[in-house]
């Protein structure tokens, strides 16, 4: 049983509230986290006023209602806002630039309803009532 030692500390870790040390949020830097948590002058923030923040501090997106763009899928994102898409592209691009060039947020008459699609090339574009393509913009 060479898997029963990882599964036992994986319970252990779990148990511990520490299972997010095996599985960070792979959006998010260290350094947010732990301002976000730790943070004195952060504690007192609320999440959403935080996350605007930061996305002040490091540019945004421009928001395009009814756009769609057709590429290169290279994740997607259930159950997103487009605040959310927009970070997710830009975390892309401050890992590697360029490699997001747009995120789109889908309707929530898509299948999947309003899921961020971050794309890493254009092909095309085309109007789609609903969906709100995200696109980001440098500081």
């Amino acid at each position: 049983q060479p898997y029963q030692h990882y599964l036992s500390a994986y319970v252990s870790f779990f148990e511990a509230g520490r299972a997010e040390e095996l599985m960070p949020d792979p959006f998010f830097s260290r350094n947010e986290k732990l301002e976000s948590r730790f943070g004195p002058s952060l504690s007192s923030l609320s999440s959403q006023t935080l996350g605007a923040a930061m996305d002040a501090a490091e540019g945004g997106c421009r928001f395009e209602e009814g756009h769609d763009y057709t590429g290169i899928d290279i994740l997607t994102i259930p159950s997103s806002t487009q605040e959310q898409c927009c970070r997710v592209c830009r975390r892309f691009n401050q890992r590697s630039p360029g490699s997001c060039a747009v995120a789109v947020l889908s309707s929530e008459h898509d299948d999947p309803p309003m899921a961020c699609w971050v794309k890493s090339q254009i092909q095309a574009a085309e109007s789609k009532q609903g969906v709100v393509a995200c696109i980001p913009e440098e500081k």
